[in-house]
């Protein structure tokens, strides 16, 4: 089998498609799980070197069950619906079978590397299994089927439902040959859409992963100042707990000082209640003796006081007397100066008066010889 070139999937082959309708394709698979048919494809794919028959039915979910049917043209791996009898009175159920299955999966590995891929359904009940693991070929490129316009086989679906699932994936629907009971069908892949619609869901992406990022960067901020709170709040609780034990050892410190306190008092009072009369007026003969003490040294003190003001008070009019001399002196030689500057302000005017008369006379002189 060539690995090149455009190749064809023809899903419930049943007796073969006319070779010059596949002529097109480089390669042709034959899907057909019923015993009759298989035998005529035989011979029809020995004529066809390019052909390949693969003795299974497509089904997605497990083992299959053949509904079989004369004539066999309506054997399918759905349940047949009475409509089906209805429509065509010659048909009638055959008894059933266990064929081989394959999924779009394996047919797509069959295909190997080859280029795009298109699928023929004669079979339109199996459409639905067929759709929902279209991405399991991502080389599939068109899937053409004669679509009843009611359903015949139980899980099979309408044109109405076609056309809403083309959408929503997405897919390129044309309707062909429609008439009261059939409608020829072919879904293509729509590359604008679907790139569009992969460019959307990237975008998307960004902006959820942007929304992500942007809650995960508040969450930090949260979590950091969650986390500078804690601290502040651990350092305000080391701070408090070292102030409570200062607190406690300071209580701890006053309750020692009174107790020594009292002890000392009650010492004292046990001392003053054992002294007689006598003994009560030797201490207050020691205690005025000890006033008087320190009155004298306060007076002491006081007189020292009194010294030092009279030396600074003699040492201000020594001050005062060089102060008063120095200003003498200066003002008699100001005194000085100022008559010196006089006597030359007056020498300077009388020679300005002389100059002022010679210039006169000059000026006379060039008067009377012009």
């Amino acid at each position: 089998m060539t690995k090149t070139g455009r190749a064809l999937i023809v899903i419930g082959a049943g007796t073969g498609p006319d070779p010059s309708a596949v002529a097109a394709y480089d390669r042709v698979l034959l899907v057909e799980p019923h015993p009759d048919h298989v035998e005529e494809l035989k011979d029809l794919v020995a004529e066809h070197p390019t052909w390949h028959l693969i003795e299974a039915a497509f089904y997605q979910r497990g083992a299959a069950t053949l509904h079989l049917t004369t004539p066999a043209q309506f054997s399918s791996t759905a349940e047949p619906l009475p409509r089906l009898f209805d429509r065509y009175p010659g048909v009638a159920p055959a008894g059933s079978l266990s064929p081989r299955t394959v999924t779009l999966r394996t047919l797509s590995k069959q295909l190997l590397e080859g280029g795009a891929v298109d699928i023929w359904l004669e079979v339109a009940e199996v459409l639905p299994s067929l759709l929902s693991t279209w991405a399991d070929c991502p080389r599939l490129e068109a899937v053409r089927v004669t679509l009843p316009t009611e359903p015949l086989y139980a899980g099979a679906i309408g044109l109405a439902e076609l056309q809403v699932y083309a959408q929503h994936k997405h897919l390129a629907l044309q309707v062909t040959n429609a008439d009261a009971h059939f409608a020829q069908c072919t879904l293509t892949r729509d590359h604008d859409a679907e790139r569009q619609g992969l460019q959307q869901q990237l975008k998307d992406a960004k902006a959820h992963l942007e929304a992500a990022q942007t809650k995960a960067a508040g969450a930090k901020d949260t979590e950091q100042a969650q986390a500078n709170e804690v601290a502040q709040l651990t350092a305000q609780n080391a701070e408090l707990a070292a102030t409570l034990e200062e607190l406690r050892n300071a209580h701890a410190q006053l309750q020692a000082d009174k107790s020594k306190l009292q002890d000392e008092l009650a010492a004292q009072l046990e001392r003053l209640t054992s002294l007689s009369d006598t003994d009560f007026e030797r201490v207050d003969v020691l205690r005025m003796q000890q006033e008087n003490i320190q009155a004298h040294s306060k007076l002491a003190a006081l007189h020292g006081e009194l010294d030092r003001l009279r030396i600074v008070a003699s040492e201000t009019d020594s001050v005062v007397s060089a102060v008063k001399e120095r200003s003498d002196a200066q003002h008699r030689s100001a005194s000085a100066s100022l008559r010196r500057l006089t006597e030359e302000r007056d020498a300077l005017r009388q020679e300005v008066a002389k100059l002022s008369k010679k210039l006169a006379k000059a000026a006379k002189k060039r008067k009377n010889k012009g």
